[in-house]
């Protein structure tokens, strides 16, 4: 089958398949077709790579934050445990573990705070991520739209009016009783 059948909306000029419809040569649309598509595919990967190199930095810093307070906390415990020595306090002294417990209280709110943090600036990135997939699609969607509808509006039945029938003069005035027109 070649493609050029009666049913079939191309026309071979030459050697180009041309559409019946559009008149665009069907190489170029499939052409500009296929480029939109992969120019689409390659923005949403620039997309998602980008979200994966800021979720892994973020990820990467929230990290760093908590490691650095539990490290601040086991310094401050080993130093305030060698003032309360120094001092002749045990550790085993209700003053010296309330110290330390209020060290830990405090370094658990500091690191459930760096984990909101760090919770809220995930839900922005996917937000962000997220919008910015909608926007690549309904540009998509739009670029599609603008390469396949002359086609298919083509082939839409016309939606021209239908002309009313034209309008004669006017009538004569007739006379019923058989004599013909009154004029």
């Amino acid at each position: 089958m070649g493609g050029f059948s009666s049913s079939n909306p191309l026309m071979k000029v030459g050697a180009m398949a041309i559409d019946a419809y559009t008149g665009v040569p069907v190489a170029t649309t499939a052409l500009t077709m296929a480029e939109a598509s992969a120019q689409n595919r390659a923005s949403q990967g620039a997309v998602q790579g980008n979200y994966d190199r800021q979720a892994e930095l973020m990820a990467r810093q929230q990290a760093r934050e908590v490691k650095d307070r539990q490290d601040l906390l086991k310094r401050t415990t080993a130093t305030q445990r060698a003032r309360l020595g120094a001092m002749g306090i045990g550790s085993e002294s209700g003053s010296a573990d309330a110290l330390i417990n209020g060290l830990q209280r405090q370094t658990a709110t500091e690191v459930a705070d760096i984990q909101s943090a760090y919770d809220i600036n995930m839900s922005n990135l996917d937000w962000n991520r997220q919008r910015q997939e909608d926007q690549l699609d309904q540009s998509r969607r739009q670029q599609w739209a603008s390469l396949a509808m002359p086609a298919f509006n083509a082939m839409l039945p016309s939606k021209k009016k239908k002309q009313p029938p034209p309008q004669q003069g006017p009538t004569p005035p007739y006379d019923p009783s058989g004599g013909g027109n009154l004029l």
